[in-house]
This record gives structure tokens, sequence and C-alpha cells, in this order.
């Protein structure tokens, strides 16, 4: 039997990158800055 998405997922993460790309074609953001998983 194949693994639930949950499943594969379960784990310990660490954000690589946050970016908002508008579906208008507007421009990228970074709510948390450029340099997101450098933050405390």
């Amino acid at each position: 039997m194949e693994a639930t998405l949950f499943e594969k997922l379960v784990g310990t993460w660490s954000l690589v990158e946050l970016i908002e790309v508008p579906v208008n074609g507007g421009e990228i953001t970074y709510p948390m800055g450029k340099n997101a998983k450098n933050n405390s």
C-alpha cells in the first residue's frame, strides 16, 4: 500500500526560501526578506 502524503512529509524541516508569486504576473515578493532562512 502506498504511503499517504502526510506520511511522506513527516520529519524535521528547515526553511530554504519563502516567496510570493502573484498569479496575475505581478512582481515576486519576499514576505520574510530575501534571507528568511537566516532570521531567528
